[in-house]
């Protein structure tokens, strides 16, 4: 093997375990922000009540610290496998709790004309007796 091809291959090694480094530090970062506490570890260890539902639900469960796990063991090397990933993560969260993400929706868009009736009634109050002021 020549020099070049040594030093190339040198360069690529680096690369990969740049971009491996990488991969780790972003995914600490989500892993320790409480916004992703759910995603940190399987739903069997979270939410043991959960599981026989979960996983008649999801066929292939992701999360957080498998993901960490992965990349660290070099079972992950992509950023294009890291980004697929995380998408069955979303994917898997959004496929479970559409029934309830449904129910908030649907709770909310009855809730919603409440409070914007109610706002108008504030509002009108509050510049009627703001004008009724400016008269007296």
């Amino acid at each position: 093997m020549t020099s070049v091809h040594s030093e190339e291959k040198i360069l690529t090694v680096y690369a990969i375990c740049e971009r491996l480094i990488a991969m780790e530090q972003l995914l600490s970062i989500l892993y320790c922000r409480d916004v992703f506490h759910d995603f940190r570890k399987p739903v069997e260890v979270m939410y043991p009540h959960l599981a026989a539902t979960y996983h008649s639900a999801i066929r292939r469960p992701m999360e957080l610290g498998t993901l960490l796990l992965k990349v660290r063991k070099h079972e992950v090397l992509t950023i294009h496998e890291l980004r697929t990933s995380l998408q069955l993560v979303h994917n898997n969260a959004l496929h479970f709790n559409e029934g309830i993400l449904r129910c908030c929706v649907l709770a909310l868009a009855k809730i919603f004309p409440v409070l914007y009736d109610l706002y108008m009634i504030v509002m009108y109050c509050y510049f009627r007796s703001s004008t009724n002021g400016s008269n007296v």
